[in-house]
């Protein structure tokens, strides 16, 4: 069998979660794209407190956690909801993921996510870190 080889295009992927209030879960999506297949390497997040203005130094820790469902396999890529933070790193320090994860051009990721705060409204964004694998 011939070797095919890809051409890598570094890319991201991003979700928002914008006014994201206190004790409540929302979904949202992100469609990878029909050109080609995506590998995750590392993910970032970034948070703030809805209305305040933010510093390096009160750089916001969400008390948020999320499941992600790739629903080209219908797989969970957890058992339950996990801290935001046990699976995103900050942009200076992403986390780098142990396996980079495959996802397939026109599969859908569902992301589910819960503000477990009792009293904060968040901007939370969420990004996937990777590269298109082209033919």
């Amino acid at each position: 069998m011939p070797k095919v080889n890809k051409k890598l295009i570094q890319y991201n992927y991003g979700i928002n979660f914008l006014a994201l209030a206190p004790n409540i879960t929302v979904t949202g999506s992100i469609s990878i794209e029909a050109d080609a297949d995506f590998r995750a390497r590392k993910t970032t997040y970034q948070a703030d407190v809805v209305g305040l203005a933010q510093a390096e130094s009160t750089r916001v820790i969400p008390l948020c956690t999320f499941q992600i469902t790739d629903t080209a396999t219908a797989r969970n890529l957890s058992n339950i909801q996990i801290p935001v933070t046990s699976y995103f790193g900050t942009g200076e320090r992403p986390f780098i993921l142990p396996v980079p994860r495959i996802y397939r051009a026109n599969s859908v990721l569902s992301f589910s996510v819960t503000n477990v705060s009792q009293a904060t409204t968040y901007n939370l964004r969420l990004v996937l870190i990777g590269e298109k694998l082209m033919l």
